[in-house]
C-alpha cells in the first residue's frame, strides 16, 4: 500500500526539521572531538617536562602518541567545520523552501476561499463622449491634414 503523501507544507516542514536534526548532531559530534583535542593538549603540557626535562622514556613515548593524535583531531574538527557549513546552507535552504510553500498556500487558500467575484472591465460606452476624429486618427495611424474636410480619408504615416 502506498505512504499517503504529505501536504507540501508538511513536507517543507519535516525537511526543516530533518536538517536541523543533523546540524545539531553533527555541532554535538565536532564539540565531543573538540573537547578530546583539548584533553590531549593538557596531557601534553603535563608530560611535556617529563618527558624532555627528565627524559623520561614512558613520558616519551605518551608524548609521542599525543603528537600523531592531535593533526588528526585537528583535521577532523576541520572536516566538522565544512560538514556543519554544508547542513546550515541545507538548514536554510529547507526554510525558504518551507517559506514558499505557507505562501503558496496562502495564495491559494486566498484565491479559493475568497467569496468577492472579480467583475469585468466596464464596456458602458454610451455615456461617454466619443473622441474627436483628429485623436481616433492619430490612435489608428493616420495622419490628417487640419484642412481636410472630415469626411476625407486620411494618409498613413
Amino acid at each position: 500500500m502506498d505512504k499517503p503523501d504529505l501536504d507540501p507544507v508538511a513536507a517543507a516542514n519535516a525537511a526543516v526539521n530533518a536538517a536541523q536534526k543533523t546540524l545539531s548532531e553533527l555541532i554535538g559530534q565536532r564539540d565531543a572531538v573538540t573537547a578530546r583535542e583539548q584533553q590531549l593538549s593538557a596531557e601534553r603540557g603535563k608530560i611535556a617536562f617529563a618527558a624532555h626535562g627528565d627524559c623520561n622514556t614512558k613520558a616519551k613515548t605518551r608524548l609521542a602518541a599525543i603528537h600523531r593524535e592531535l593533526p588528526e583531531i585537528g583535521s577532523e574538527v576541520a572536516s566538522f567545520d565544512a560538514a556543519i557549513d554544508e547542513a546550515q546552507t541545507r538548514v536554510a535552504s529547507a526554510q525558504q523552501q518551507h517559506r514558499r510553500e505557507v505562501e503558496r498556500e496562502r495564495r491559494s487558500s486566498i484565491s479559493t476561499n475568497c467569496s468577492l467575484t472579480r467583475t469585468p472591465p466596464m464596456r458602458h460606452y454610451a455615456s461617454i463622449s466619443p473622441p474627436s476624429s483628429r485623436l481616433t486618427s492619430a490612435r489608428n495611424g493616420c495622419v490628417r491634414s487640419p484642412a481636410a474636410p472630415a469626411g476625407t480619408s486620411c494618409a498613413r504615416r
